[in-house]
């Protein structure tokens, strides 16, 4: 069995999933969120970093500094 088939298709999601943060993170939902969690070309949570950190472990962090991010 390959290292991928034994993994949990959640371990595998998270691995394929990156979480933007920027300084300023525009939503239609209002609130000032610090990350988005991006899965493929569709967005998959936003909240906090540390919270998305640890709802998708193995995502690929990616910083946009003092970036604006409209997802």
């Amino acid at each position: 069995m390959s290292p991928h088939a034994a993994r949990p298709a959640d371990a595998v999601e998270a691995s394929r999933t990156r979480i933007f943060s920027a300084r300023r993170i525009i939503t239609m939902n209002g609130g000032e969120p610090e990350a988005v969690a991006v899965l493929g070309e569709r967005v998959v949570a936003v909240g906090a970093r540390r919270d998305l950190r640890d709802r998708f472990p193995g995502a690929e962090d990616v910083d946009l500094g003092d970036g604006v991010m409209l997802p």
